[in-house]
């Protein structure tokens, strides 16, 4: 399991309707960004944004970005973990 940060009521309004994807690397689009812990997902964290997983492997599905983050090369399921 790997985290994702995302916008609380997009995120929260799109899970309640069924299964969701984080979207992964496309021509114009580098990749959702992911981290290994909740922990280091919490601290992109503002007040309107959420900790939500992500059903990926570090190793086999992200890649290295100019950030503190990885980035997700495919599209993989976000699975919710925060209240």
């Amino acid at each position: 399991m790997l985290y994702t940060i995302g916008y609380r009521p997009h995120y929260e309004k799109l899970l309640s309707k069924g299964k969701v994807n984080k979207l992964g690397r496309r021509p114009d689009y580098p990749g959702g960004s992911v981290w290994r812990t909740f922990k280091e997902a919490l601290a992109h964290c503002d007040k309107d944004h959420g900790v939500y997983g992500v059903d990926a492997d570090w190793e086999k599905d992200t890649a290295p970005s100019l950030n503190d983050w990885n980035d997700l090369l495919y599209d993989r399921p976000i699975v919710k973990v925060s209240p």
